[in-house]
């Protein structure tokens, strides 16, 4: 192997090195590879998709510290009142909030035991969601597909109840 192959080579490594290190500090090292595969698999159609508009949004990963999250249950008027899980999360000084999709019946109490087993005030937390709409207070509203933590893993699909 030539100087400049080899230069070339360890170059590659090194960025490719640096690039795990920043991926792995900005998911608190709860994320692997398989999360990421699986997210592009998600993403070759979109999670939502605005009728009116045609605006399409993707599912994506985004991590925060357990002390930047609250859990819990909204009371909605759809086709009749309906309690749904939520998360609300803290990044920096924006204001987010997880949602359900309120389509499905959800049993509420169920879904939040869970997440609260595996959102402790210890564990970090990645949420995959898809963005949904920005309401009047500022308050990023996000539809939750998947919660990954490192006591465990949550995934929608597990809960449909139509």
């Amino acid at each position: 192997m030539s100087k400049k192959t080899k230069y070339l080579v360890l170059s590659f490594a090194v960025c490719i090195a640096i690039a795990g290190v920043v991926f792995a500090k900005s998911n608190y090292c709860i994320l692997g590879f398989y999360d990421v595969l699986a997210m592009i698999d998600d993403n070759a159609s979109p999670a939502i998709t605005i009728p009116e508009t045609g605006e399409e949004y993707y599912n994506k990963w985004q991590c925060f510290s357990a002390k930047n999250i609250e859990i819990e249950k909204a009371e909605i008027d759809y086709n009749g009142k309906r309690g749904v899980p939520l998360i609300h999360a803290r990044s920096g000084l924006n204001l987010l909030q997880f949602n359900v999709d309120p389509v499905v019946k959800w049993d509420s109490e169920e879904v939040i035991v869970k997440w609260n087993e595996l959102i402790n005030s210890r564990s970090p937390v990645c949420v995959f969601a898809a963005f949904l709409q920005k309401d009047d207070d500022g308050t990023s509203v996000w539809y939750i597909n998947r919660i990954k933590t490192r006591l465990g893993y949550w995934n929608i699909a597990d809960y449909f109840r139509f």
